[in-house]
Order: structure tokens, then C-alpha cells, then sequence
């Protein structure tokens, strides 16, 4: 699958082993629709991250500023 990283509904975060949420402000229209990405710099490719990896799987959580991405364990920086 390739993704659209050029499209105006991209947010890029780098993690700090820290913050395990991340703010996005675009709307969608399910829930599957979010794709969420790490940046593999050996490979430089981005590779999906699926909600139910064991170590950085993630759910979405409304909040009053938007909806949020939120890690199992927080990306590593």
C-alpha cells in the first residue's frame, strides 16, 4: 500500500519516548480511513503502524481540540 504524503491531511510528529498522543485536526470519515506511519531512516520508506502491534499500537480519542492518535507505548524519537 502506498501513501499519500502529499495530500493536506498529513500531520508529522517526531516522538521523544515521552507523549503518547498526537493531535489531528482534519476530519474522517471512519475510523479506518487513519492510516498512521513511522519513518524508517535505514530504509528511508514510511512503514505502516497497525493499532494492534503489541508495542506501539494505537487508538484514536476525541478531545476537545480535534481527534488524537493514541500510542500504547510512546514513539521512540
Amino acid at each position: 500500500m502506498a501513501l499519500n504524503l502529499n495530500c493536506n491531511t498529513t500531520v508529522y510528529y517526531t516522538g521523544n519516548d515521552v507523549q503518547p498522543d498526537f493531535l489531528y485536526s482534519f476530519e474522517i470519515i471512519k475510523n479506518t480511513d487513519l492510516t498512521v506511519a513511522f519513518y524508517n531512516e535505514d530504509t528511508t520508506e514510511w512503514e505502516e503502524v497497525f493499532r494492534g502491534n503489541d508495542t506501539y499500537g494505537w487508538s484514536i480519542q476525541d478531545s476537545p481540540d480535534g481527534s488524537v492518535v493514541r500510542f500504547i507505548t510512546p514513539p521512540p524519537n
